[in-house]
């Protein structure tokens, strides 16, 4: 059984802090060119979506299996930024990896 002090079972993170570094430009820039039923799969309401935002980084959340260098819990993760419908509270998870990797390619 692991220890509560080993760092792979804690919850600590490793490796490239989590964040999305994308500008607000260009982050609008690609839901605008990629996001294109904007209704929800859940609910089915055409609703507001929001995006979770503080001190100007947007709120991201590890996923499992990802290739990335961040590790959670001795595992390598994607990282996503994520869209809640304020209808029902589904939420939608966009790789920052997919992102970043647009805006690269559409300056």
């Amino acid at each position: 059984m692991a220890s509560p002090d080993d760092p792979q079972t804690n919850g600590e993170v490793s490796g490239t802090p989590i964040q999305a570094d994308i500008s607000n430009a260009d982050l609008f820039r690609f839901l605008d060119n990629k996001w294109k039923n904007r209704k929800c799969e859940i609910c089915g309401e055409d609703s507001f979506w929001t995006l979770e935002v503080k001190n100007d980084k947007y709120s991201v959340i590890p996923s499992m299996a990802g290739d990335s260098e961040i590790t959670v819990l001795g595992g390598r993760v994607h990282v996503g930024i994520n869209l809640i419908c304020q209808n029902c509270g589904n939420l939608k998870l966009l790789m920052v990896h997919f992102i970043q990797k647009w805006i690269s390619e559409h300056p």
